[in-house]
């Protein structure tokens, strides 16, 4: 479901807690793409956002997603450790505008894995 910006911005509780599963999502996204360098023993990546990049380059992800993806990963940041100047207006679009982004990423873990158990 949709909120508008300035109802979302209204509420602390819903800023909360779409904060908090945002941060899930992403987490989960990274841990994947390491786990992924790790069992397809790819290069080791300097920091969450290159996994994806990494990733890329191997073939297991769209040249296109891996950008988008590594920006996400720039947000995650935001949310862990600049917990105290985030900008939750900034956070609203990005999750209005970019969770297609962890839609496909989860599409394509679900054909890798239908893939490798053939």
């Amino acid at each position: 479901m949709a909120i508008g910006r300035e109802a979302y911005l209204a509420d602390e509780v819903r800023i909360l807690a779409a904060e908090r599963c945002l941060h899930l999502a992403q987490q989960c996204v990274i841990d994947i793409a390491n786990h992924l360098i790790s069992v397809h023993d790819l290069a080791v990546p300097e920091s969450y956002g290159q996994a994806f990049e990494v990733l890329a380059v191997a073939g297991i992800l769209p040249k296109k997603l891996a950008p988008r993806l590594r920006q996400m990963a720039g947000m995650r940041n935001l949310l862990v450790h600049a917990y105290l100047d985030i900008d939750h207006g900034r956070v609203h679009d990005s999750i209005q505008s970019n969770l297609n982004d962890l839609r496909e990423f989860a599409g394509l873990m679900t054909q890798l894995l239908e893939d490798e158990r053939e």
